[in-house]
C-alpha cells in the first residue's frame, strides 16, 4: 500500500490557484475598460488581508463603485473636470473619463468583511482572507 501526503497535495493546490490568479489577472486587465482614464494601484499582500490601495485623485467617493461578485473584485468610476466644451486648452496632460479595474481574488476571502475607505482622492479596499464569499456583494465605501 502507498503512502499519500495530503500537505504536498494541498501545497501543489495552492501553487496551482496562485498560477491561476496571476494568469487570470493578466486576462482581466486586458479587457478593463477604461475611457481615457486607468487609476494607478498598489495589491499589497499581508498575513490575512490583501489590500488595494487606487490613486483616484480629484474624485469623491460618490464617483466610485465596488462589487465583489464571483471571486472577481471590480472598482469602477468616472473622473470629470469643470471644463465646458468651449474650453480652449494650451496644453492638456490631466485624463478624464470612465474606468473599470478588476481583479480575481482567492477563493478563501470573506467578502461581507470587505473595507472600503477613501481619503484625499486615495482609495484604500481591505479584502480579508479565511471565509467563504456569497456571489454578489457592493462594498459601501466609508
Amino acid at each position: 500500500m502507498s503512502h499519500f501526503n495530503f500537505s504536498e497535495l494541498e501545497q501543489r493546490l495552492n501553487e496551482l490557484g496562485e498560477d491561476f490568479s496571476g494568469f487570470m489577472e493578466r486576462v482581466v486587465s486586458k479587457t478593463e475598460k477604461s475611457e481615457g482614464f486607468r487609476p494607478t494601484l498598489d495589491v499589497i499582500k499581508g498575513d490575512d488581508t490583501i489590500i488595494l490601495v487606487m490613486d483616484l485623485p480629484g474624485m469623491e467617493k460618490s464617483d466610485v463603485v465596488i462589487s465583489h461578485r464571483n471571486q472577481v473584485l471590480s472598482i469602477s468610476g468616472t473622473r470629470r473636470t469643470n471644463y465646458t466644451a468651449e474650453t480652449e486648452f494650451l496644453k492638456q496632460e490631466r485624463s478624464t473619463g470612465s474606468f473599470t479595474r478588476s481583479f480575481t481574488l482567492p477563493v478563501n476571502v470573506n467578502s461581507t468583511e470587505i473595507k472600503a475607505s477613501m481619503k484625499q482622492g486615495v482609495l484604500e479596499v481591505s479584502v480579508p482572507l479565511k471565509g467563504d464569499a456569497p456571489e454578489s456583494e457592493t462594498i459601501i465605501i466609508e
